[in-house]
């Protein structure tokens, strides 16, 4: 969760974004949550932790090519797919799995 804490100060100082620009890129934020919460919903539970283990892994990926795009409509495409991995897939999965 501490990647959603930096999000204004990386869309000003490497974005060169104002507020609006931090505001967007956590709109995809929650945006991919909820796609990842209906997600899940519809999964075969014998699915469940092979998929979380997909999505940590695909967390962990998009979340470093986050950090290194230059450019804000990638940067947004890339931190809705965290929003999904994150937020709406693995939070839920360590939840239920706990």
């Amino acid at each position: 969760m501490s990647h959603l804490a930096v999000i204004p100060a990386f869309a000003k100082e490497h974005l060169g974004t104002k507020a609006s620009g931090a505001g967007l890129l956590l709109l995809a934020s929650g945006l991919g949550s909820l796609a990842g919460n209906l997600l899940i919903t519809f999964m075969h539970r014998a699915w469940l932790y092979r998929w979380l283990l997909v999505c940590l892994v695909s967390f962990s990926a998009c979340l470093t090519l986050f950090a290194w795009s230059n450019w804000f409509w990638v940067s947004w495409s890339l931190f809705l797919l965290v929003g999904v991995l994150s937020l709406g897939t693995v939070w839920p999965f360590v939840i239920v799995a706990g």
